[in-house]
């Protein structure tokens, strides 16, 4: 069995899952659904959760035991800005802060919209804020993964 998507080996390791990954399992010559048990991390439950994200493709879980709404404005992306100056919004830091936008004002650390695999279509189905792909469906259900494509280094905060 194989784990996790590896985004600087660009591979499959074999490995253990760890927190805040996404992970598809395949089970050779079973079609039949399978159960996995155990306690949930304490950290599934936080609210907001922040998942961190690396420049390029990201298979990112939907921590909640409940689907989570794809909404521009619920979504958000977090990004330490370096390149600010004394006196610059958010605050007067010469160094950087962090600075926290909705997702359709985020777009240039993070992709407003994913890809969830379909498993009865098996393909790939475009998840968005419905305003912005009326196409698209805005449900990621519960543990599912999704691919999200991060332009820089950032975190999405899930509400």
């Amino acid at each position: 069995m194989r784990l996790g998507w590896c985004s600087k080996l660009l591979s499959f390791p074999l490995s253990a899952p760890a927190l805040e990954g996404g992970y598809w399992v395949r089970f050779p010559n079973d079609p039949s659904a399978r159960t996995l048990t155990g306690a949930l991390p304490f950290h599934a439950a936080q609210k907001p959760f922040r998942v961190m994200l690396r420049t390029g493709w990201n298979l990112v879980g939907n921590p909640r035991s409940v689907p989570m709404t794809w909404s521009n404005t619920n979504l958000k992306v977090r990004y330490y800005q370096t390149n600010m100056t004394p006196g610059s919004f958010p605050f007067d830091v010469p160094f950087g802060a962090y600075v926290e936008r909705p997702l359709y004002d985020g777009t240039q650390w993070l992709a407003h919209h994913g890809w969830l695999y379909n498993t009865t279509t098996r393909s790939y189905q475009l998840v968005s804020d419905r305003t912005t792909f009326p196409s698209a469906t805005d449900q990621v259900p519960a543990f599912a993964g999704f691919w999200i494509r991060a332009l820089v280094d950032c975190e999405l905060v899930i509400p």
